[in-house]
């Protein structure tokens, strides 16, 4: 379990330094130092200082966002069994193109394209939940024009357009504000573009 920890921590570090190019992650390092320091010389305040250094790198870290995603879709596993949760990692992800009972939506993809049409389905009165954690590929949402929708894309390389109108800000967009139904959309990609369309 130990030598697990210690992979993933040389892992995140790997990837934060080498493919962020994130200066910050040195404070990691910085952190670890220190607490070694207070093991072998029993001090504490070696201890709280190393702490202060971990908390400035886990908030500077770019692979934090990627926990967010992760929570938001144990939560809807747990809370929503009763709903479509996807746990296929590759390939091609699309609802149904006949009308459907909706059932709220959580895809993994490692790689692959995911298509989600709300558009055949009737949406509860109750907020809806599309909740989607991609590495590779294209992401397309397809909306009804009378429901109100939260967005929040966390994305490292691609871009993000609504209603084929490219969107710099990512975080917390919503259209047809005031509307009967609301969704709720939370999208995290690592490479690729995310559309979503009003129909």
């Amino acid at each position: 379990m130990k030598n697990k920890l210690l992979i993933i921590i040389g892992l995140i570090i790997f990837i934060e330094l080498f493919v962020f190019h994130n200066g910050g992650v040195l404070f990691l390092l910085v952190a670890f130092a220190l607490y070694v320091l207070s093991v072998q010389k029993n001090e504490k305040m070696y201890a709280s200082i190393a702490l202060v250094f971990a908390i400035l790198a886990i908030l500077s870290m770019v692979t934090l966002r990627w926990l967010i995603p992760v929570a938001i879709i144990y939560w809807l596993y747990h809370h929503y069994k009763r709903d479509a949760y996807v746990p296929v990692f590759f390939g091609t992800y699309q609802t149904e193109e006949k009308p459907y009972p909706w059932k709220n939506q959580g895809v993994t993809r490692v790689f692959g394209n995911v298509t989600i049409d709300a558009t055949k389905t009737i949406l509860p009165l109750e907020p809806a939940f599309i909740s989607i954690f991609q590495g590779i590929g294209k992401t397309t949402i397809l909306v009804p024009y009378d429901v109100e929708c939260y967005i929040a894309v966390n994305q490292g390389y691609g871009r993000v357009f609504i209603n084929g109108e490219p969107v710099t800000s990512t975080q917390s967009i919503v259209i047809e504000e005031g509307g009967r139904r609301k969704l709720m959309i939370h999208v995290s990609i690592g490479l690729g573009e995310v559309e979503i369309w009003q129909k």
